[in-house]
């Protein structure tokens, strides 16, 4: 049984061995924590040097024993040699400064494991404050669904086109499903009031059949996708296709007659844009003078009133404003003033 003393003598002959490597490592010890104060990475440089230090004194030992019988020799060529250490006080002073040895490397282990989290945690934060500066991904990040009504030509299509461009969304003009399912039913030489029939098509209709997009939007199309729209069946069959687009992750942008009432009543923006009806059918009677259709503007323009007239007194999810919907009156702006004013919109309803 070794005595306090007797380890105190082997360690004191260890410090000795070690003594001027241990001079050196200071020296060099000293110069790296000068270069690396104030640095970030200073925990895992202490964790390397607490391994070092392990290394150097495994090393500087060398477990190059040789007990003798009045003392210890550490190293084979011209090694320290003490005589006022017995070997089994060697040996366990040698096992008391291996055991200090693990204790500052599990310490700097704990700093640098502290460290990276901290690192991680700070590349979290710093992510998340880019993309909130970032005008698509910082929008597109949660879930963003705007609706936008109104009636014929008030410019929601258009308007909505440019949001979903805007916010880096996917755009669906969900009155192009009813112009689909009208057209559908003309094509099969059906009749535009015959409900049946026209449930029969909306249920059979795919995306694939909304690429036709200028019969789509001629001016028959429009009256057809009115007529059809009336019918209860048809609105139920078209009803999943829509929710499901508006429920795609991170949102969507979808524009029609009844988005904000019925297909996305719960949506992050809602906008119900309008004009007054001369100026919408002026709208739709160049649009449609400059593909070459020919039309008077009185018949336009009544075309338009019955058309106002038809979405807003049909039973089945009539053109509403809805209640949280903000009015956008386009009557005297042009798209980029309307755009604008949109955007504002949307901006304002995600700041609530």
């Amino acid at each position: 049984m070794q005595t306090l003393a007797d380890v105190l003598k082997g360690l004191r002959s260890i410090l000795t061995a070690v003594g001027d490597m241990d001079e050196r490592w200071a020296q060099k010890k000293a110069g790296w924590a000068k270069r690396f104060e104030g640095s970030k990475h200073r925990e895992l440089v202490r964790f390397i040097a607490s391994i070092a230090m392990i290394f150097m004194l495994v090393f500087a030992l060398g477990i190059l024993f040789e007990a003798l019988r009045d003392g210890v020799i550490i190293g084979r060529r011209g090694g320290y040699y003490s005589r006022d250490a017995e070997p089994g006080a060697f040996w366990a002073a040698f096992v008391l400064l291996s055991m200090a040895s693990l204790v500052c490397l599990c310490g700097s282990a704990y700093g640098v494991w502290r460290s990276l989290v901290k690192l991680l945690k700070d590349k979290a934060h710093q992510h998340a404050g880019q993309e909130a500066n970032n005008p698509v991904i910082g929008r597109t990040a949660e879930s963003l669904i705007i609706a936008v009504d109104g009636p014929a030509a008030s410019g929601k299509g258009t308007i909505a086109q440019r949001l979903a461009r805007h916010y880096g969304l996917p755009h669906l003009d969900t009155g192009l499903l009813y112009r689909a399912v009208g057209l559908g039913v003309l094509d099969r030489g059906g009749d535009l009031g015959d409900a049946a029939l026209a449930e029969q098509v909306a249920r059979a209709l795919q995306p694939s059949d909304l690429t036709d997009t200028a019969r789509l939007t001629d001016r028959g199309a429009g009256e057809a996708a009115s007529r059809v729209a009336g019918h209860p069946g048809v609105r139920a069959a078209l009803l999943d296709l829509q929710t499901r687009f508006a429920r795609q992750p991170g949102g969507a942008v979808l524009d029609g007659r009844d988005i904000g009432t019925v297909i996305a009543p719960d949506s992050s923006a809602k906008l119900f844009v309008t004009a007054t009806p001369e100026v919408r059918a002026r709208r739709r009677w160049l649009q449609l003078t400059a593909r070459g259709e020919a039309i008077a503007f009185d018949d336009m323009l009544a075309d338009i009133l019955k058309r106002d007239a038809r979405d807003a007194g049909r039973g089945a999810a009539p053109m509403v404003q809805a209640a949280d919907a903000a009015l956008l009156d386009t009557t005297d702006m042009d798209i980029e003033a309307a755009f604008d004013a949109a955007r504002r919109i949307v901006e304002t309803s995600r700041a609530r």
